[in-house]
């Protein structure tokens, strides 16, 4: 059995200071690692800055200050390939849908596994297949996404992120429509994670999920003004 160490940082965010798009010209502070193991609950205002975290941690967006390093590499110097490497050890809920829609469902869910690994896609389609039942999907879902309801497209977005074995999830408001019906499959597939030795850094912008007992959070941090803090379910 692999021995995880549960001392290795998987995320360092290094006096990050980050600019959500728009107009309002908001930014972000945030100063903090995450090791593995560990599941991060985070409460945020609004879902440009889910978006703006999840981009940056996965080496999409340049913070304006500071550095974004996973597992040791700064994501500013790596290069294009490795960078690729880099992010096919990311699984991702998206606060968008970020569906291709010229592709089903299933080949969607597939395809971040089909680019990044050796698997055999009869055995990714059986894992993605076994996800889709634990999410409450009668199958895995061969339509186009256009053919499905938002709910049963966030189940399928949730089984895309946990397929695999990704060293870091990044959870944007992934019960979005589906809570709290969803809840007991996603914190099985968190727990799953994190007994071998992945991160999750999951965000929301509910009071009511940021402060539920039912999930196993052991660092909670919320936005403060710019600043992004730990803190505790008292605060």
């Amino acid at each position: 059995m692999e021995r995880i160490d549960y001392h290795r940082t998987v995320l360092n965010v290094a006096r990050v200071t980050l600019f959500t798009e728009g107009e309002s010209g908001e930014h972000t502070h945030a100063d903090f690692s995450l090791y593995s193991g560990q599941l991060a609950l985070v409460h945020l205002q609004n879902m440009r800055q889910s978006a703006s975290l999840a981009d940056a941690f996965s080496g999409l967006l340049r913070p304006a200050k500071g550095s974004v390093l996973f597992f040791g590499r700064d994501w500013r110097h790596a290069s294009a390939d490795t960078a690729n490497a880099m992010r096919g050890k990311i699984g991702r809920v998206f606060s968008s849908s970020n569906w291709l829609d010229g592709l089903s469902l299933a080949d969607n869910i597939l395809l971040s596994q089909l680019h990044h690994t050796r698997r055999p896609k009869d055995e990714l389609l059986q894992e993605a297949a076994h996800l889709a039942k634990e999410f409450n999907l009668p199958g895995l879902p061969t339509g186009y996404p256009n053919e499905y309801t938002p709910d049963d497209r966030r189940r399928a977005a949730c089984v895309r992120a946990f397929l695999g074995r990704s060293s870091l999830l990044l959870l944007e408001e992934p019960t979005l429509g589906v809570y709290p019906r969803i809840m007991a499959s996603l914190v099985n597939a968190v727990r799953r994670v994190r007994n071998r030795g992945g991160a999750v850094f999951w965000m929301t912008l509910s009071e009511e999920i940021w402060r539920d007992d039912s999930i196993p959070a052991d660092r909670l941090f919320r936005l403060s003004g710019r600043e992004l803090l730990e803190v505790s379910r008292k605060a």
